[in-house]
């Protein structure tokens, strides 16, 4: 007798802790549907489209996603996958076009991507620009594939612990020390070496400074009225940051900022400059004092 005790104690201990939660759609179709144990999701939630096609499968362990996750389109082929740690994607995310060509691949870190990722169009060809999110800070900037190199193709707003200061940072991003620039690239990036910026100059073809400043934002040209934008024929938009003639750790008001809307000074690997103006379309290298202030774009590092 106390044998069949046990055993009615068991089932009755199994049927409250292993039951199943589902949902359904309007049409009345399974939407979800998932183990449970001691009140906590437990194994693979598969969910569901209102048509009864597979959506995804994500795996649970004590009520948290940890594990492989699959998603699928409606035709039933791979949308995405990745991976949970505590809730989190971690590692490897990939995601598919409906044709099964790779659309997206990156690493994640913490639901983030932790590095820039690949991303392709449905016949699998790169695609020439997009927007990145800085895994540091989140600040967002468009990039640009220009040749075989991607560029940002905005200037840098990362905030480093020193050498850096902010003149409307929002529209000309930061202005960096020489020392600040080692550190302001996003992981995956680096700061362009002169050579770059010359296979940058001569992919751009004739008159690059034309083709590479923004479309606004220059100075008018004296008093002729004409304004020296570009026409920023490759998304580049340069802007004229201008730059702070001083060390940075001057006081707000013994700052010295200069050349606003009339030149851009953008940092080379070598402590250089290259420099573009609002009057002509010239773009020169300069010489550049390490503690002053300058613009900083970032190139893609080769793997």
């Amino acid at each position: 007798m106390r044998h069949y005790f046990l055993l009615f104690i068991f089932l009755l201990t199994l049927s409250s802790c292993d039951k199943k939660q589902e949902s359904f759609h309007l049409n009345g179709n399974l939407k979800s549907t998932v183990k449970m144990l001691n009140e906590k999701k437990q194994g693979v939630e598969k969910s569901y489209y209102p048509n009864g096609a597979l959506e995804s499968e994500i795996t649970y362990e004590a009520g948290l996603k940890e594990g492989p996750a699959v998603e699928y389109y409606e035709t039933g082929s791979m949308k995405a996958k990745y991976a949970h740690e505590s809730n989190l994607i971690e590692g490897d995310l990939t995601r598919y076009h409906e044709n099964g060509q790779i659309a997206y691949h990156a690493l994640f870190s913490k639901n983030k991507p932790a590095t820039f990722p690949e991303e392709f169009d449905k016949k699998g060809a790169p695609l020439t620009k997009g927007v990145y999110a800085d895994f540091r800070d989140q600040n967002e900037y468009e990039w640009v594939r220009i040749g075989s190199s991607v560029w940002l193709a905005q200037n840098m707003d990362y905030a480093t612990e020193k050498g850096s200061l902010c003149m409307q940072c929002t529209a000309w991003g930061r202005l960096y020390d020489f020392n600040a620039i080692k550190e302001a690239c996003p992981n995956g990036f680096h700061v362009p070496s002169e050579a770059e910026w010359k296979d940058l100059l001569l992919s751009t073809g004739e008159n690059p400074g034309q083709k590479l400043k923004a479309t606004f934002g220059w100075d008018p040209i004296g008093l002729t009225g004409v304004y020296g934008n570009g026409d920023n024929t490759l998304g580049f938009q340069v802007k004229g940051g201008g730059a702070h003639f001083a060390s940075s750790d001057l006081k707000l008001g013994q700052r010295k900022f200069d050349f606003a809307g009339r030149r851009a000074f953008l940092w080379t690997a070598e402590g250089t400059v290259i420099v573009f103006h609002y009057e002509n379309d010239k773009v020169l290298f300069q010489k550049w004092n390490p503690e002053h202030g300058a613009s900083l774009r970032c190139i893609k590092s080769n793997p």
